[in-house]
């Protein structure tokens, strides 16, 4: 499989191959090389641990690990630098956190769309998002997200960041024989959805001209407390690349806990 893709890449004069991503660094991304006892969360990738041997016998070497963290909410206690972040957001700004609107899909989608190719431009990797793209991604979202796990931050009435939480439906998914939604599985699914108690955090982006805010510090508690409020007791934060340095330290100081890794892979051909 490998050198029928590298042989794909020669033929469009290509010089080197990078991945593996399905199909870039938006979606789903990396072979697992650490982390192999737990389950993984929704939209997250699976693997046997020998793949890691075998891509690098092909002639693979590192590129960049990302990270994954679990965190379970209930013990979850902001450290005094968050809270002394937060009190001085919330003293000096016109800083409010509200949910997104399905009745106003459209609209919050756009607010997304900007705020996510502000935010990560330039950050490794990342290439902005085309419109009709994003769309796509968030109409596919749009049955399975739960509006009450999405914040968007704003300051003034005006956005300026955003964190999307899933419910991590694989503990729905497991449960099906197959994996198979119909004509059975549907069922199943539809019945079981509403007793998820796990959540993912995907994505926390904030606008670059207010990135030196630190508005994490209202964020992040904020989906802690509304998960718990929720039914939400286990929560993951992923993934982090390993030299995002300032993300890996809110990880931890969250009390967040490295436990799978998943790994990048390049080859000049």
């Amino acid at each position: 499989m490998l050198n029928t893709a590298e042989e794909f890449v020669k033929n469009q004069n290509g010089e080197s191959v990078m991945g593996p991503m399905n199909p870039s660094l938006h979606y789903e991304l990396g072979v697992l090389v650490d982390g192999f006892e737990q389950p993984p969360y929704f939209m997250l990738t699976h693997n046997y641990n020998y793949y890691d041997e075998l891509i690098k016998q092909s002639g693979y070497s590192k590129l960049k690990d990302f990270y994954s963290y679990k965190l379970n909410s209930s013990q979850y206690v902001p450290t005094e630098k968050m809270e002394r972040v937060r009190s001085f957001l919330q003293k000096k700004y016109d800083v409010t956190i509200r949910n997104a609107s399905l009745k106003h899909f459209d609209r919050e989608l756009d607010i997304l769309f900007t705020l996510y190719n502000d935010a990560f431009t330039g950050h490794w990797g990342f290439t902005p998002m085309e419109k009709n793209e994003f769309r796509l991604l968030a109409k596919d979202m749009k049955a399975i997200i739960d509006p009450r796990m999405i914040l968007i931050a704003e300051i003034n009435k005006q956005p300026v960041a955003f964190l999307l939480c899933l419910p991590n439906f694989n503990e729905v998914f497991t449960r099906i024989k197959n994996g198979r939604l119909f004509p059975f599985g549907i069922f199943k699914f539809l019945t079981r959805r509403k007793k998820i108690k796990s959540a993912r955090v995907i994505t926390v982006a904030v606008k670059k001209s207010h990135e030196h805010l630190g508005l994490g510090a209202l964020l992040y508690p904020e989906i802690m407390k509304r998960g718990l409020l929720y039914g939400y007791h286990d929560c993951e934060l992923s993934w982090v690349v390993e030299d995002n340095f300032i993300m890996n330290r809110i990880a931890l100081d969250l009390g967040a806990i490295p436990y799978k890794t998943y790994r990048l892979y390049s080859k000049k051909i």
